[in-house]
């Protein structure tokens, strides 16, 4: 593509100098500055053309890296979760309003199937867009917690939940990451997104495999493990990986990258975890 945009650039030059020179039997050095000038002006071009492809690299081969480190091993299934929550705000929203929201985010999802209910539960109200497929799931939340007084509402607590499930693929996982992160940007809610991919293995590994497997995909990450643990049937890894961006600390230590290994007996399944920044699902 670079190629192809020097030899354009460097034609257009080449062209514009036949045009001038037509019908002069001796150029002239004024034809010749031109020239040279030309063929700048094309190599700039082409310069300002590849920093434009290759200016946003360095994030995709992240996201790659990561899918890549997880998706070497033979699973029996895979699955990728994002999720996010955070608070909207304290002001009171008629049940229309929050239902908006919640179609603006399923715009930006790229959903258009999906259901809404508004259900009470104790002292929270809950207003629910909801969409499943075969390829995947969109779970929409708007949360209201209310405080009573005299019988009446007098504060408002609201939260928004954007949950996003792709069954038996993890390739997508961070283009809907930045899909999520860009709407609680909208929002104005200050907030992480988790991105966990989940692939099955069949049977069990024993303590040692489960080490070496986590290292494996930890150095195909270029992550540091920080802290690990052996707990029943479950081996826990956090690790900082540099190269990304966000990062909580764990103790004294910076985490962004978590690997949690876990065997279920009753199905002999061996599950694999790797999220970034922490794993949120049970295991």
């Amino acid at each position: 593509m670079l190629r192809d945009c020097w030899d354009y650039m460097v034609y257009r030059a080449e062209d514009l100098l036949k045009k001038t020179s037509e019908g002069k039997t001796r150029p002239k050095k004024r034809t010749y500055t031109f020239q040279k000038a030309a063929v700048c002006i094309a190599g700039i071009l082409w310069l300002i053309t590849a920093v434009r492809v290759f200016g946003d690299t360095n994030t995709m081969a992240d996201d790659k890296r990561v899918i890549s480190a997880f998706g070497n091993n033979s699973y029996r299934e895979v699955s990728a979760d994002i999720t996010t929550y955070g608070k909207y705000g304290n002001m009171e929203l008629t049940d229309t309003a929050k239902e908006i929201i919640l179609e603006k985010a399923a715009e930006k999802i790229g959903i258009s199937n999906y259901s809404i209910t508004n259900d009470l539960q104790e002292n929270k109200k809950v207003t629910t867009l909801k969409q499943t497929g075969k390829n995947g799931d969109v779970l929409c939340k708007f949360i209201t917690f209310e405080k009573e007084a005299d019988g009446r509402a007098v504060e408002y607590e609201q939260y928004v939940y954007v949950g996003i499930t792709l069954k038996n693929s993890v390739d997508a996982a961070f283009t809907y990451e930045k899909i999520a992160r860009d709407i609680m940007k909208e929002m104005q809610i200050d907030t992480d997104v988790t991105v966990n991919l989940k692939g099955e293995l069949y049977g069990e590994l024993d303590d040692e495999q489960k080490e070496t497997l986590a290292a494996q995909i930890l150095d195909k990450m270029n992550a540091k493990k920080q802290v690990s643990r052996h707990i029943d049937d479950a081996y826990t890894v956090y690790a900082y990986d540099k190269e990304i961006d966000n990062f909580i600390m764990v103790g004294s230590d910076k985490v962004n990258v978590n690997v949690c290994i876990n065997y279920d007996e009753n199905k002999n399944v061996t599950t694999v975890y790797l999220a970034t920044p922490l794993n949120t699902e049970d295991f």
